[in-house]
Formats: C-alpha cells, structure tokens, sequence
C-alpha cells in the first residue's frame, strides 16, 4: 500500500469520526433540553408526593404568607347585618418537595390544576356565602418557584357577616372585619401572617351609602374547643353617608311639623280646620316612623333617627293639644259669658243686647270685655286664647330650633370615631 493512499484511509476515518461525536454531542443536548421541559419538571417532582402531608411536617409550622387585593365593595346590610366584596386572595408558602434545579428550565412553572399538590385549607370565619368566578375560565392560578415557594391566587366573591351598632344611625360608622385561617390544622401545624403591606383597595370602590374611610390589618391567635388557631383579619371601616337620609327622613320630617304650626295663624272661630292640620300632621309622621323602622332590623335600643323622629312627633302632637286647649278655654269663657248674661244678671250690665242678631254676633266674633263692656270677661283662669296662639308661633319654632342644633352637635360628636391606626385606601 502506497504512502498516499494510506493518508487518504486515515483522513476518511478521522473525518467519519468527527461527524459521529458531533452527532452524538448534539443529540445528548437535545435529550438534556427535552429533560428540562415544564412537563417533565413536574413529572419527576410529583413523583412520590404525597399532598396529604403539609410541608416540613414534623420539622416546624408552615408558614402562609396571605394578601389581599379589594376589587368592589357591592352591598353593606343593615337587615341582614353582612357586606360582600369582591376581591384577589393570594396565599404563599414554601414546600422543599416541589424545588428543582435546571439550568435551562423556567424560573417559575404555572399550572392550572393544583389537585396533585398540598394546598392550606384556608377558609373565612365569618363568612356567610361565597362563590368563584368562572367567567369566562375558573380565575385562580399556581406558580412554583426553583426554590419551591408556591403562590396561589383567586378571585372570590364573598358575603361576611358584620355585627352593627346602630345606636346612631344614621349618623354611624362600622367596622366590619373578613378573618381567615386554616379549618383543620392548629396553629401547631400553620400559621398566617400578612405580607407588608397585604391589603389594598381599588381607588374605583364606591358605594351609595356608605364610604370606606380606611382598613388595618390584625393577626391574632383563636383558642377553640379544638385546639389554637392562627388568623388573620382585616377590618374595613364603614362611614355611613347622610346625604339620602337628611333629603328623605329629616326635611320631610321638619315640613311635618312646619305645616302643623299653620293652625296657629288660622281664624280661632274656624276650629274644624285647626284641628284637621294638626290631625294630618300627626298622622304623617306616624306613617313616616313606620316606614323609616321598616327598612331597619327590629332591635331593642334607641336609634338617633328615633330620637329625632319621636321628637318631631311630640311637636305635631303638642300642636294639636294646643288646638284642643284654646278650644277649651274659649268654650269656657263662652259658657261663663252666657251665664253673666241671663236676665238675672242683666241688671247690674253695662251692656244692652237689643236684638237676637247682636247676641249671636257676640257668640260668634267672641267679642272682648272691652267690646261690650260690663262683667264680660275674655280669660280662663288667667288664660286667653289670643295669647295662647302668639305665644304658640313663637315658643314652637323656637323650641324645634334649639333641639335641632343641639341634636346635631351632640350626634355629631358622639359618632365621630376616628381611628388612627387605619390605613386610607
């Protein structure tokens, strides 16, 4: 075999061989990068988990780190005593079973069924009702991180009951709390904690009777029957807003009582349509107490809007006694006339009544002593009937005045709670 040829051999087989290492280079490559996929991360980490068991069990608690994201605030009930709102809920903690190292793998993997991996039971103590949003797919997701810290968010819809204190409404405000914690493991086993800052609300929450002034956060420790538990809790407080109250409630309230002084300037002769005003009036503010207290729970102490309203009530009822007093006494002083007048006292009057149309004129004008003289007298007892009416138009309206300043001042401050560890939205 000639020299060349022998060079030509060697140079094909080191050529052939190159290529085979390169493709098996490569090929190797491709294995590793199709070993790193999401999929394949995932297979390999379920492998041998158990969801059953919480993380580091038998180590130390586990640690759920939860914040909150308000979204709307739709309804705060009186008669039902709840309030719903709309939020995000995200939960974080670290199981070492789920980390993983790859070097060409993601950072975080996102799945959309959590069913195969520990999730905290976490649920809401005071909660009455609430339902997730599947529009237009279940809104919830869960990342897992290389180190294993796992992070689940939803979106719930949640109805929570909210004890009231009604004593001034409707000048009132309310703290109503939403709490979480785990239903079956002490707090042995998991504990709760905010994250900084964990709670934040929409600037778009807006509500028609209501404001939400503020919101802090507690953590706390719950001794059960069962055990102690770890919750948390956020208190949102709620400043009711007057606004619909003063133009439904209070104006019609004060007109009520104005229309009742009417019957002050009216003709004294024209009792009947005295006392139908006052009657009215009395009548309208029941009916308007009646429908107020409909709308509210049916509780045992006195309400600022009672006290207001139970007032007004006094005013109209106090105007038909005056109604009833003048008639009263102006009967009594008729009836006292007539007896000064009969023929056995004629003698010793200064006064002729000639003709029967002068004395019924008398009877109906009431005509004074100074009118016709003699021992005709125009008081009951020091009392008369003029002055009633005069001193009514002045002492009524000066009377509702003073009580509706200081019932405004006094509520105003006695409502007034500020809260200065709340946090504005």
């Amino acid at each position: 075999m000639s020299l060349p040829y022998a060079l030509t051999v060697c140079l094909v087989l080191l050529c052939c061989s190159v290529q085979f290492g390169i493709s098996e280079f490569f090929g190797q490559k491709s294995e590793a990068y199709k070993a790193e996929s999401p999929s394949d991360i995932l297979d390999n980490l379920l492998k041998g988990y158990d969801k059953r068991i919480r993380p580091n069990f038998n180590i130390k608690p586990t640690s759920v780190n939860v914040s909150m994201y308000v979204l709307s605030v739709s309804s705060v009930s009186e008669i039902q005593m709840d309030y719903t709102i709309d939020m995000y809920f995200r939960q974080s903690w670290n199981d070492p079973r789920l980390s993983y190292e790859s070097k060409d793998g993601p950072d975080t993997i996102m799945i959309s069924n959590d069913a195969n991996i520990w999730i905290p039971d976490t649920f809401f103590a005071n909660g009455k009702a609430s339902y997730f949003q599947m529009a237009t797919t279940p809104n919830t997701f869960t990342r897992i991180s290389r180190n294993g810290d796992v992070r689940k968010s939803i979106r719930l819809t949640i109805t929570a009951s909210c004890p009231m204190n009604l004593q001034y409404f409707p000048m009132d405000s309310q703290l109503c709390a939403l709490e979480a914690e785990s239903y079956g493991y002490s707090a042995k086993d998991i504990f709760y904690k905010w994250i900084p800052n964990g709670v934040g609300v929409s600037p778009d929450v807006q509500l028609p009777q209501f404001k939400l002034t503020g919101y802090r956060q507690k953590e706390m420790n719950i001794a059960l029957s069962t055990g102690n538990y770890s919750r948390l809790s956020c208190e949102f407080q709620f400043v009711r807003s007057t606004g619909y109250y003063i133009l439904q409630i209070y104006l019609p309230a004060c007109f009520i009582v104005f229309i009742s002084w009417v019957a002050f300037w009216l003709n004294r002769n024209n009792m009947l349509a005295r006392v139908a005003v006052s009657i009215t009036t009395v009548l309208t503010i029941i009916t308007l107490m009646s429908s107020v207290n409909a709308s509210l729970p049916k509780i045992s102490y006195i309400k600022s809007i009672d006290i207001y309203l139970f007032s007004c009530f006094l005013m109209v009822f106090a105007a038909l006694l005056q109604q009833a007093t003048v008639e009263y006494v102006t009967d009594c002083i008729n009836d006292r006339n007539k007896r000064n007048r009969s023929p056995y006292n004629l003698a010793g009057s200064h006064v002729k009544l000639t003709t029967d149309l002068e004395k019924n004129q008398m009877e109906q004008t009431h005509v004074s002593e100074a009118e016709i003289g003699g021992n005709q007298t125009t008081s009951f007892y020091g009392i008369v009937p003029a002055d009633l009416d005069k001193w009514s138009r002045i002492g009524f309206p000066l009377v509702f005045v003073v009580f509706n300043f200081f019932y405004y001042v006094i509520y105003s401050i006695a409502s007034d709670v500020t809260m200065d560890d709340l946090t504005k939205p």
